[in-house]
C-alpha cells in the first residue's frame, strides 16, 4: 500500500449473515445449509438477519463466555422461515474454544425442525 492507493472492500464482508456464517465451524454451517434445504430454502432467501452474537462479541470487556440467540428470516415465493439460532461460545487463551449451536427451523406451514452442533470440548 501507498499512500493515494485506492483499496476495494467487499460490502458482504461487513453484513451481518455473513459474520454469522463465518463465526460457524464447518459441520455447524453444514447443518444450517442443511436444514434451509430440507425445507426447501437457501441462504439466498434471507431477508432479515439479528446477529446477537455479533453484537457481544464487538461489546466485549474481558468477557470470555456469551450465549443468546440470534434470529434468521427467509422468504421464498410466498412461504416464510424463521430460524432461531441459539448459541454458547466459551473463548479459551490457550485452547480451542467450546462451541455450542442449536438451530431451530419453523415455517409458516407449521413445518419444525431443531439441529444441534457442539465441538468436543463443550460440556
Amino acid at each position: 500500500m501507498s499512500e493515494g492507493a485506492r483499496v476495494r472492500i467487499s460490502r458482504q464482508q461487513f453484513e451481518p449473515f455473513t459474520i454469522l456464517l463465518n463465526e460457524l465451524e464447518q459441520p455447524s454451517r453444514q447443518s444450517l445449509e442443511k436444514g434451509l434445504r430440507t425445507l426447501g430454502f437457501t441462504e439466498k432467501d434471507l431477508v432479515k438477519c439479528h446477529n446477537r452474537l455479533l453484537h457481544e462479541l464487538l461489546a466485549r470487556d474481558a468477557e470470555t463466555s456469551f450465549q443468546g440467540v440470534n434470529f434468521l428470516m427467509f422468504q421464498k415465493n410466498s412461504s416464510t422461515l424463521i430460524v432461531q439460532h441459539h448459541y454458547e461460545r466459551t473463548l479459551q487463551q490457550n485452547s480451542p474454544d467450546s462451541i455450542f449451536d442449536r438451530f431451530e427451523f419453523t415455517t409458516d406451514q407449521g413445518a419444525r425442525s431443531i439441529i444441534t452442533y457442539s465441538n468436543a470440548l463443550s460440556k
